[in-house]
């Protein structure tokens, strides 16, 4: 299989047998990189077996991805690749798969909606005009001749919007981690288990509110379990911090577990969400951080409302108590490398 990424590089200076590249087009925007060798990776350890299946896993969903489906071993990945240090402050965060409970009709307990795509959100392309908004998907609704912004979270939550209910769950604070999350698998009255994944979103930029809390004077430190202990205390002010980020997401039926946005199913400790004006789908990463937890060998199989830059990475734990209590609490500076093929510099 041939490498299908679009590689475009700019300023190649060679110097004895080292490379240093000071950007590539991968997407959109350029990345900005200092091509290394392995020798400066003396601390990498070789991949694990979780970075194979993700490999694989996106070698079979993924078209794009070329060269790197044939790596089996640290020996030829280093005989055919070179790495190259992602030139910019990296910094990591955590998500994992929820687990909620509902049921498919509305009930005392069970009140909180899980929508699919409301049937009256448009998304509006003016690239072939506007250039300048290739990076945007504009989203919103036609109210006679106009098109105006979809409602904002706030909204959807006061009033029946044109959405089909996929069930619903019995705590509001567990849909909006859910949300955050993107995906997760939810248990039903009857035992029966699905699992939902992102379709779309209201069009409303994402605002975290630990960031909100935190400014209010209402935490000290900031973590999913702070904000989730904080609002089971203070359910006063439950809605009116919720509403502080104004950004929804309705969800589609999967039919495997936590899937990225890539198709694919994210693997534990080898998946992790980017930002994709960046970074393709199927590009193998290399995190360098001081938390032991953390695989360094990483495959780029998702994108999150808050994964903005270069170098920002966001780390899927799994699913079950210790993946959400690391992914609750990391927050993390890293260094972001990533390995390009050695056949595109023999040319």
């Amino acid at each position: 299989m041939k490498l299908v990424f679009h590689f475009i590089v700019v300023a190649i200076f060679i110097s004895g047998c080292s490379f240093k590249t000071s950007q590539i087009q991968l997407q959109t925007e350029p990345l900005h990189v200092k091509v290394i060798s392995w020798k400066e990776l003396d601390w990498l350890l070789p991949p694990q077996k979780q970075f194979y299946q993700a490999l694989q896993a996106t070698c079979k969903d993924v078209s794009s991805v070329g060269e790197y489906c044939e790596i089996d071993s640290f020996e030829e990945l280093k005989r055919r690749f070179v790495p190259a240090k992602i030139d910019t402050v990296g910094k990591i965060t955590g998500y994992y798969e929820p687990i909620l409970y509902a049921s498919k009709t509305k009930t005392e307990r069970y009140k909180y909606p899980i929508y699919k795509v409301p049937d009256d959100l448009v998304q509006i392309d003016l690239t072939s005009i506007y250039p300048e908004l290739k990076n945007y998907r504009l989203r919103g609704r036609v109210v006679g001749k106009k098109v105006v912004p979809y409602f904002d979270h706030k909204t959807i939550d006061s009033k029946k919007i044109d959405a089909q209910v996929i069930c619903y769950v019995d705590s509001k604070v567990d849909a909006f981690f859910l949300h955050i999350q993107g995906s997760g698998r939810i248990i039903l009255e009857n035992g029966e288990e699905i699992f939902v994944g992102y379709a779309d979103q209201n069009g409303h930029p994402y605002r975290s509110i630990g960031l909100v809390m935190k400014q209010r004077g209402l935490l000290q430190e900031v973590s999913m379990q702070t904000i989730r202990s904080f609002l089971e205390k203070n359910p006063d002010l439950r809605d009116e911090i919720l509403y502080a980020n104004p950004s929804y997401v309705f969800f589609e039926v999967k039919n495997q577990r936590a899937t990225g946005a890539a198709g694919v199913e994210l693997i534990a400790n080898a998946s992790v969400a980017v930002d994709r004006n960046y970074i393709p789908f199927g590009l193998p990463l290399i995190i360098k951080s001081d938390k032991e937890f953390i695989s360094p060998w990483v495959v780029a199989h998702d994108v999150g409302g808050a994964i903005k830059g270069a170098g920002r990475v966001d780390y899927f734990f799994g699913s079950g108590k210790i993946a959400a209590k690391r992914a609750g609490e990391l927050y993390d500076d890293i260094e972001l490398y990533t390995i390009l093929p050695r056949s595109f510099f023999d040319k």
